[in-house]
């Protein structure tokens, strides 16, 4: 016996049926098609100082970002010495039983 959700997926397959898929406009397809045709795919070369300029500039920034994350890893260490100065967790303290 069929469930009330069996028959619902039963109704809505059946009423999709008829449906064409969805394409372009021929006449949009043979312009762009055209279009393709006539205007091949340039290439521009790029010139060498300019791409000299982008290497150092990336080689730059990648400098500069090592720079402050090296920076800012010795100030973690700093910071958790002083912690651990400041809270005397690296004393050794002996309990005394009695």
């Amino acid at each position: 016996m069929k469930s009330k959700k069996d028959y619902w997926k039963d109704e809505v397959m059946q009423s999709v049926e008829g449906i064409q898929q969805a394409g372009p406009d021929y006449s949009l397809w043979i312009k762009l098609e055209n279009r393709l045709k006539e205007d091949p795919i340039r290439i521009k070369m790029v010139s060498k100082p300019k791409l000299w300029v982008a290497a150092a500039s990336i080689i730059f920034l990648l400098g500069i970002n090592i720079f402050v994350l090296a920076q800012n890893n010795s100030n973690k260490i700093n910071k958790s010495e002083i912690l651990i100065e400041a809270y005397q967790l690296n004393t050794n303290t002996e309990i005394q039983i009695p």
